[in-house]
């Protein structure tokens, strides 16, 4: 059974709102080329930020961060992958639930 995955470049992310800000300590250069990936595992998201073939960073988003996301949090921008990357709630569900629906879950 494929598992719903997708890949995005870190900049496609910031022009669709999902992601809001970038720690400081990442250079602009990284952050043109970095890849996030989604990957549905365990009723929650896997997200890998990937520089090239390098992993820099890997945290995962759970099936309450996404209902929470719905709801009480939908409004909210909250940091993931211990303060690495800041996200939009409302449009990470949106994302998510592109994601899902593209890898026919």
């Amino acid at each position: 059974v494929d598992v719903p995955s997708q890949s995005f470049r870190l900049w496609q992310l910031i022009h669709k709102g999902v992601v809001v800000r970038i720690n400081d300590k990442v250079d602009q250069r990284v952050r043109e080329q970095m890849q996030v990936s989604f990957q549905y595992k365990d009723e929650g998201y896997m997200v890998q930020l990937y520089l090239k073939s390098t992993l820099l960073k890997e945290f995962f988003i759970s099936r309450q961060d996404i209902r929470l996301a719905e709801g009480g949090r939908k409004n909210a921008v909250l940091p993931y992958g211990d303060e690495f990357l800041w996200f939009s709630c409302c449009r990470l569900r949106r994302l998510l639930a592109f994601v899902s629906a593209a890898g026919g879950l």
